[in-house]
C-alpha cells in the first residue's frame, strides 16, 4: 500500500511541473544586420542571462513552454524588450535585431531640461483648478484662442 502511495504521489509532482521545452537560440544582429558579440540577454522572470558569442549567437537552455521576456541590455543602460516563444519540443528560435541609438531617442522623444518637473508642476497647478471649481460647486469649462 505504501508503494502505492508514493507512486501516486510522484505521478502527481510530475504532473504538476511545468514542461521543460529544452532551448531558445537565435542570434543577434546590430542595426546594420552584422552579428553583434557580447551582447547580454536576460530573461528577467527566470533570473538568466547568456551572452552573445562573436557570430551573434546565444541560447538559453532548459526553459518552461510558453512564452517569455527577452531583455536585450544596450549600451548605456537602455533596454529592449522582445517577446519569445518557446514551444513544447525542441529548440525555439528567436532572431535579435538591435535598434539603433537613433531609433531609440526619437522613439524616447526629445528631453529637456527640467522638461518633468515643468510637466509634474503643470499637472499640479490643472488639479487645483480643477479642485477649486468643483470646491465652489461651479462648472468650470475649458476656452479656446477664440474666447
Amino acid at each position: 500500500m505504501r508503494f502505492a502511495s508514493l507512486i501516486i504521489a510522484l505521478a502527481t509532482l510530475a504532473g504538476s511541473a511545468p514542461a521543460v521545452a529544452g532551448e531558445l537560440a537565435g542570434r543577434v544582429h546590430d542595426a546594420r544586420g552584422a552579428p553583434a558579440a557580447g551582447v547580454v540577454l536576460a530573461i528577467p522572470a527566470l533570473g538568466v542571462e547568456a551572452v552573445s558569442a562573436a557570430d551573434g549567437s546565444y541560447r538559453f537552455a532548459d526553459l518552461a513552454a510558453g512564452e517569455h521576456e527577452l531583455a536585450v541590455l544596450l549600451e548605456g543602460g537602455a533596454v529592449q524588450h522582445l517577446a519569445a516563444s518557446v514551444s513544447a519540443e525542441g529548440t525555439s528560435r528567436r532572431n535579435v535585431f538591435l535598434l539603433a541609438r537613433r531609433a531609440v531617442d526619437a522613439a524616447r522623444g526629445p528631453q529637456l531640461p527640467g522638461e518633468a518637473a515643468l510637466m509634474a508642476e503643470a499637472m499640479r497647478a490643472a488639479d487645483a483648478l480643477l479642485a477649486d471649481a468643483d470646491s465652489h460647486g461651479r462648472e468650470r469649462r475649458w476656452t479656446d484662442l477664440d474666447g
